[in-house]
């Protein structure tokens, strides 16, 4: 649950400062992607864990889509703290359910042909 609610969270706050210096809409989602995604790669590597986003979950998706939502919200000017609420709450919701009913990104498993 604390996992969720920093992704969510530090995407936002990534997004907010990108749009605050002015960057493009996309510089600003994928600003708020790494900022999102960066500390839980740190705990996680802390941890001696293998970090979440390199795993199948969705991890950088959630974060992906929270961002852009987060962005168009404010892009077309809606009041800033429905925004982030909205933003938070889809967010959440999103991993959780992730998490609940583990959700995974398509796995490519390579497979040779033939005798080589």
């Amino acid at each position: 649950m604390l996992d969720a609610i920093g992704l969510v969270v530090f995407t936002i706050i990534g997004c907010s400062v990108a749009m605050n210096m002015g960057q493009p809409l996309i510089i600003v989602v994928v600003a708020g992607m790494i900022t999102g995604c960066a500390g839980g790669v740190l705990r996680d590597i802390l941890c001696t864990e293998v970090p979440l986003l390199f795993r199948s979950e969705l991890y950088a998706s959630v974060s992906l889509v929270t961002g852009a939502i987060y962005v168009a919200g404010t892009h077309v000017g809606t009041e800033h703290v429905a925004v982030v609420v909205g933003s938070v709450v889809f967010g959440l919701t999103f991993r959780l359910l992730a998490i609940r009913y583990k959700w995974e990104m398509p796995k490519f498993i390579y497979e040779r042909e033939g005798p080589h």
